[in-house]
């Protein structure tokens, strides 16, 4: 950072590049009846889905395959689960990525 007197200065902030070869969006959230996530894949792959409770449950696990490029995914039958908060995993290769998904 430069200051208005010109000094410089560097703050403890790092930009990292978390995810270079691939794109991992919830675009479904909050969320209802089912999860609808966004992936863009590198190469032909299994990708594993997985939802768990705030206890750190397993709720759901579904399994789709895909070639490489962008793919739409969605987890069905979450209409029962309670209010709250989830962690929503996709497992991709040797690519793990979790977000937060709200149930509502």
């Amino acid at each position: 950072m430069i200051t208005t007197s010109g000094a410089a200065r560097y703050s403890r902030t790092v930009a990292l590049e978390a995810n270079a070869k691939a794109f991992f969006k919830v675009l479904s959230n909050p969320f209802r009846e089912q999860l609808v996530l966004n992936m863009t894949l590198t190469s032909a792959e299994t990708v594993v889905l997985n939802v768990y409770d705030s206890r750190g449950a397993l709720i759901k696990k579904q399994t789709f395959s895909g070639n490489a490029g962008n793919h739409t995914f969605s987890i069905d039958q979450l209409s029962s689960l309670s209010r709250g908060v989830y962690l929503v995993e996709a497992i991709s290769g040797k690519q793990r990525f979790a977000k937060q998904v709200v149930k509502d």
